[in-house]
């Protein structure tokens, strides 16, 4: 039986739309799923970048859905139309009626497309085409290792900005409830969605991530945490989360391996940035 998850009291719109996507998937024991468009009027170019999408599917191991236009047109058409999202669109910038440029300036508020990686022939047009959603630029003829490095991006980005964004998860029985940043209703009530899993299941499904047991009914995700003393006290967040104390010691423990992990990431970003401003100059 497929699981569902739902969101409870929250209207369709970009965010929820992969959030529900990516955990129902997971925790229904698939791969991930991502979703991509292709915009060409070239048969031959299309084609071609759709073989490379269906190579990098197989390669990966990760789920994935195509969905091609031919025209501006009928790629906005789509988008008034289909509630799904294209986590990625191809677009080309040299298209006949409304151009990948003009595309891209009505997709800019536009919830259905998350990131757009423009293709082209004229890389002088690259100074257009970067927008809010822009990843990058593809030079025609597109090299499959440089698609591949851009799906594995994008597919990365997508994992990392709905798993972070996890605020704590509460045991509801055989369901579970997962609180995110920032989703709060006008009155100030706390958003979640209703997930058909057990707290045993999230701890065996992301254990990569920084998602740590608290209490036998809590987790919390700890790039959220400010404190924690007898309980914990999350970012943007009025509620304490207890802590059991059958959890303290671990929680503790990876907390501080956490920040330790943090604070060396900080310090190498810190020096990349420092090298790159240094001059040399020639005695």
């Amino acid at each position: 039986m497929k699981r569902i998850a739902k969101f409870v009291k929250l209207g369709y719109n970009e965010t929820t739309s992969l959030r529900g996507n990516y955990i129902d998937n997971r925790m229904s024991g698939g791969t991930e799923l991502i979703t991509i468009g292709i915009c060409e009027d070239e048969e031959k170019e299309f084609s071609e970048i759709r073989q490379m999408c269906q190579n990098f599917f197989q390669k990966s191991g990760i789920e994935g859905e195509i969905c091609v236009f031919s025209s501006g047109e009928s790629l906005l058409q789509y988008c008034e139309e289909e509630d799904k999202v294209l986590d990625l669109l191809f677009l080309d910038i040299e298209l006949e009626g409304i151009s990948g440029i003009e595309v891209k300036e009505r997709l800019s508020k536009d919830s259905h497309v998350w990131r757009i990686l423009f293709i082209s022939n004229h890389p002088e047009a690259m100074r257009e085409a970067f927008g809010i959603k822009t990843m990058g630029f593809l030079e025609k003829p597109v090299s499959e290792e440089e698609l591949f490095r851009w799906l594995s991006a994008v597919c990365k980005e997508k994992e990392e900005a709905i798993l972070e964004d996890i605020s704590y998860i509460q045991a509801d029985g055989h369901y579970t409830r997962v609180y995110f940043q920032n989703m709060q209703t006008e009155n100030g009530e706390e958003q979640y969605m209703y997930v058909p899993a057990t707290m045993s299941d999230w701890e065996e499904k992301f254990e990569e991530m920084p998602i740590v047991r608290t209490h036998r009914s809590y987790m919390v995700n700890l790039e959220n945490v400010l404190s924690i003393k007898r309980g914990v006290l999350l970012r943007n967040s009025e509620k304490i989360i207890p802590v059991g104390r059958k959890y303290r010691e671990n929680l503790q423990r990876a907390y501080q391996e956490f920040i330790k992990t943090k604070v060396r990431n900080r310090i190498f970003e810190d020096d990349v940035v420092h090298a790159k401003n240094v001059s040399f100059v020639k005695k």
